[in-house]
């Protein structure tokens, strides 16, 4: 056991040596059946089905099981896009082993709360190995990488922890802020939290909206944080196609142009950059980290939303 501890331990944040460890258990134990799953006596896993689109499959006399395992990244909204349609004909778990949480919107992890995927957590199968390695009909060696197993998970849990007490979620956190907005906020139910890339490194943004203006142009919010302080709501349009994008920069800029909501105003950015994307106007003086200030803040995003919506009915217009 000590030998399998210590591989475990040197590769505990690889998936790769997590979907070693299930393979075997998956194959030679009852864990599925301790995860709360059905499965048959005569069962074939395999590693990286559907061309990848999941780690484990689990195959027998019902329905298969596919098995999505996460260590260190998020699961996404666009994994869940993929990986959830094939709960039509089967059952779909996802493994949350280290620092994973769901970043999707509500309208995408709702299917996960109504049964159509399972979530169980690094606690979870830790306790399901704790029933799984007694059995009595489990091999020494199998017993032994669960018993192996179910301890280097309660101790990723606790670094997890550990790393979560001294890097608290609040709104210092820029997707907390992001999940907490769109939890209070109507217009924000069908946000996105993702990743945008840029030069100086990149940060993780939140946006909503789309309102079409023109073939190809739509208008749309963006939350930016990371080294914003506090985090900058922007205003911004998208542009593809054979559209002019100075001509829809310019036009957005006017009607913008000294725009005042409730409690605060539309500041026009420094400098009016082009491209693909092209932030029109800055919502200023927005304090999303004093709680006593929460209601301004949200009276302000359906004032912007609706800002953004005219907007984009302007560049239709014009």
């Amino acid at each position: 056991m000590d030998a399998i501890a210590r591989l475990l331990n040197a590769g505990d944040t690889v998936e790769a040596v997590h979907q070693a460890a299930w393979y075997v258990l998956l194959q030679e134990s009852g864990l599925l059946s301790e995860l709360g799953f059905q499965t048959s006596a005569e069962r074939k896993v395999t590693w990286e089905p559907k061309a990848g689109l999941f780690d484990l499959e689990v195959a027998g006399d019902g329905q298969p099981v596919w098995i999505e395992l996460k260590v260190d990244s998020d699961l996404s909204e666009w994994q869940l896009s993929r990986q959830l349609p094939y709960t039509a004909s089967g059952t779909v778990l996802y493994a949350l082993l280290g620092l994973t949480a769901l970043r999707a919107r509500p309208s995408m992890t709702n299917r996960i709360a109504a049964g159509g995927g399972h979530v169980r957590t690094g606690a979870d199968i830790a306790a399901a190995l704790d029933r799984t390695s007694v059995k009595a009909d489990i091999a020494p060696g199998v017993a032994e990488l669960a018993r192996a197993y179910a301890a280097q998970l309660r101790e990723l849990t606790d670094r997890g922890s550990a790393f979560r007490s001294a890097d608290p979620w609040t709104p210092l956190n820029d997707v907390f802020l992001y999940e907490l907005l769109r939890t209070n906020c109507s217009v924000m139910h069908d946000s996105t939290i993702a990743y945008v890339s840029n030069p100086s490194g990149g940060f993780q943004a939140c946006h909503w909206g789309w309102f079409e203006a023109d073939a190809g142009v739509c208008s749309y919010l963006q939350w930016e944080g990371q080294h914003q302080t506090p985090p900058k709501l922007c205003i911004k349009i998208h542009v593809t196609g054979s559209a002019d994008r100075d001509t829809a920069k310019a036009a957005a800029a006017r009607f913008l142009a000294d725009r005042k909501l409730t409690s605060t105003t539309v500041k026009r950015p420094q400098t009016l950059r082009s491209g693909k994307t092209m932030t029109v106007g800055i919502i200023d003086g927005l304090d999303v980290r004093s709680e006593s200030s929460w209601q301004a803040v949200l009276d302000t995003m359906v004032e912007a939303t609706r800002l953004t919506r005219e907007l984009a009915e302007h560049l239709r217009a014009r």
